[in-house]
């Protein structure tokens, strides 16, 4: 699904960074007809930040003026334009920011990558970098002249998923419904923070809470670790409790392991859960694959694991007010006459089609691969035989199945 660029990733951390280095190269007037007035400052500016943040090796100065001379005159003055002093050197996240813009990041299909941050209105939410190609999110406009293909899900009506996702701007009651995946005081909001494990200088630059997670505990915070300048979550606890986030990669407090909690990442970062759970913007079929208190949400396109739309049940949860799709069955929330299962229909699992249930296709001569591919993604068995299910069948049934 997601095209690589024929002229390889762009490496645009190496090519997209200051000029301190570059503009010594050039006469103090050839650095100001390119950036006029008290613009001539914004390579400098941008460098020195850039590599304090992230280190000299990975934002080295020079290239800068470079490849500004060389893009048009729309997309050097665009880029000059969206400049605020104040926004981008305002923390680590805002900097990076601040380059989400041509000549420093690749726009439309088959743009090559090697972070998201090479994909241009990934600070949007609109793209993100999937085997070295820039790609859209669920939620993000798809099928249409210019845009991008889907990371991993299907172009329905027009979106990825077949759901719109809400713009940064926009209103918002959750980060799951934004294409940032951050909802700040009821607005959709651009990535401008650091998660869990990346990189910052003080406690300003740390997303806090983290993107998709609602704290379980009001003495949990996110702060800046100083020695490793690295965004951490801080508790009084030793351990913190299922729902909370987490960094998969280890850094900051810990799940409790003594409760049998790991961190599960999701793509929001990590939510502490049980072994086998998945974590938010996942696929599933039913609330009991979410981590926690994420629920199997219909509202967003694909069946994917989310965070509550308000204070409700998740199926299995005692009956108060259930969550949309579950109704109270003997004292529980239930999804047992609410989101259910879709019917089931046999057909070639290489291909994209209806759900496969277990047992379904038992007399067909590719019986074992659907059955192999349903028991180990419950999606293809009760939602849809999606791509990922039809992908599993090509690379995994030849090894299992006679």
């Amino acid at each position: 699904m997601i095209v690589s660029s024929a002229r390889g990733p762009r490496l645009v951390r190496a090519a997209a960074v200051a000029a301190v280095g570059a503009c010594a190269a050039f006469v103090a007037t050839a650095c100001n007809d390119l950036i006029a007035g008290d613009r001539a400052s914004v390579a400098e500016q941008l460098c020195e930040q850039l590599g304090d943040c992230y280190g000299r090796d990975a934002y080295p100065c020079g290239g800068m003026v470079d490849r500004l001379r060389a893009a048009g005159n729309y997309e050097r003055e665009a880029f000059l334009d969206a400049y605020s002093e104040e926004a981008c050197l305002g923390s680590c996240p805002r900097s990076l920011a601040c380059l989400d813009h041509e000549p420093f990041c690749a726009r439309g299909p088959g743009s090559g990558c090697d972070a998201e941050q090479d994909c241009c209105d990934w600070s949007q939410g609109l793209a993100a970098c999937r085997a070295g190609g820039c790609c859209a999110p669920l939620g993000v406009r798809c099928g249409g002249e210019g845009d991008l293909d889907c990371c991993d899900s299907l172009c329905i009506d027009g979106y990825c998923g077949g759901e719109a996702c809400v713009l940064v701007g926009e209103t918002c009651r959750r980060g799951d419904e934004c294409c940032s995946r951050r909802c700040e005081e009821g607005v959709c909001a651009a990535k401008t923070c650091a998660e869990l494990g990346a990189a910052c200088k003080s406690d300003a630059d740390c997303c806090n809470p983290p993107s998709g997670v609602v704290f379980a505990d009001a003495a949990t915070t996110v702060a800046c670790d100083q020695e490793a300048n690295v965004c951490v979550l801080e508790s009084v606890e030793t351990c913190v409790d299922a729902g909370a986030p987490c960094d998969p990669a280890g850094s900051g407090v810990p799940c409790c392991g003594e409760l049998g909690l790991v961190c599960v990442p999701g793509l929001d970062g990590g939510i502490c859960g049980a072994p086998g759970c998945t974590g938010a913007g996942t696929d599933c079929a039913f609330d009991e694959q979410c981590c926690a208190d994420l629920i199997c949400d219909y509202s967003l396109g694909e069946p994917r694991c989310a965070s509550k739309p308000f204070e409700c049940g998740k199926a299995g949860e005692a009956c108060g007010e259930c969550c949309p799709g579950r109704e109270c069955l003997s004292g529980f929330c239930s999804e047992a006459n609410g989101t259910g299962c879709a019917p089931s229909a046999c057909h070639d699992p290489e291909s994209i089609g209806a759900p496969m249930a277990v047992g379904t296709c038992s007399s067909e001569p590719y019986f074992c691969c659907a059955d192999f591919v349903a028991n180990n993604d419950p999606f293809c068995g009760c939602i849809a035989w999606d791509v990922v299910c039809a992908e599993t069948a090509k690379t995994a049934c030849a090894s299992f199945c006679p």
